[in-house]
Parts: C-alpha cells; structure tokens; sequence
C-alpha cells in the first residue's frame, strides 16, 4: 500500500528489497535516513541523494520485522515499515 505525509509517498510497504519514496522536488538533494529497529536501535543512518523526486532506501539486509523510518534533520517525518 502507499502512506503519504507532508507530501512525501511511501510505495511498496511491506517491503522486500528497498524503499521507494517520491518526495517534493525542493526536497534537499541528499536526505537523511534513519531506520530503528522495534527496540529503538538505529540500524541505518545516513545521507541517502534522490533521484529526481524519487529516494530508494535499500532494506534487503534488514531482517523480517517491524522497523521505522525517519527522514529529515529538523522536521521529521517518520513511517513505520514492515520488512517481509
């Protein structure tokens, strides 16, 4: 299904390979990411760019679970995933 926040479209959740997120055109060119586990450790943290208005987060190494997503320094918006 899709999840959408502040403009931001959040597609394939539950997810297998990666993320796909469309977000604004004056979005920051490279965006922080931060995924945390369901026991609140960060298991991603960094500066993913976008291409065009799209932003891929890579989750294959992560295992099947509950996990959120938090994009952004100052104002944050976060989702929650679910890795197959």
């Amino acid at each position: 299904f899709t999840t959408t926040i502040d403009n931001i479209f959040l597609r394939n959740n539950p997810v297998t390979e990666s993320i796909e997120l469309l977000v604004p055109l004056e979005t920051a060119s490279k965006v922080k990411v931060t995924v945390f586990d369901v026991t609140g450790k960060s298991v991603l943290n960094k500066n993913i760019e976008r291409q065009g208005n799209q932003l891929s987060i890579p989750f294959s190494s992560f295992k099947s679970g509950i996990y959120i997503l938090k994009l952004g320094n100052d104002k944050t918006n976060t989702f929650k995933i679910l890795k197959k």
